[in-house]
């Protein structure tokens, strides 16, 4: 399963490159009954890219060509986090440990996903 996730203001100095990890290590999908898998946060243009076939990177010419375009429409604040799960699963929820709690915030959010 993939769930598509914005971070808004995301830019990737080092400090939120760990932040980033650290939210990493805390994401998680959990089905109605129980179950739960950890999640693997990669760039949305890289998710995107997973289902290309090289006849799809023809209009890039070079391989150099394709890696320029890929740095400069990345969106850092875009993300994907992938979750392997059982073709059975149903009733998802999206956990999430605040990779950064401050006073008075919570430390997790549940994000009930239906499906």
């Amino acid at each position: 399963m993939a769930v598509y996730l914005s971070i808004p203001d995301f830019k990737p100095t080092e400090a939120a490159k760990l932040w980033l990890a650290k939210l990493n290590l805390g994401i998680r999908l959990r089905d109605n009954q129980g179950h739960e898998s950890r999640g693997l946060l990669i760039p949305v243009i890289q998710f995107e890219l997973m289902d290309l076939q090289p006849r799809d990177l023809s209009s890039y010419g070079t391989s150099r060509m394709l890696e320029d375009s890929l740095f400069s429409q990345a969106d850092p604040t875009q993300w994907v986090a992938m979750f392997p799960v059982p073709p059975q699963a149903r009733g998802f929820a999206l956990l999430i440990a605040n990779p950064d709690r401050k006073a008075g915030q919570p430390a997790s959010v549940e994000v009930d996903l239906g499906r």
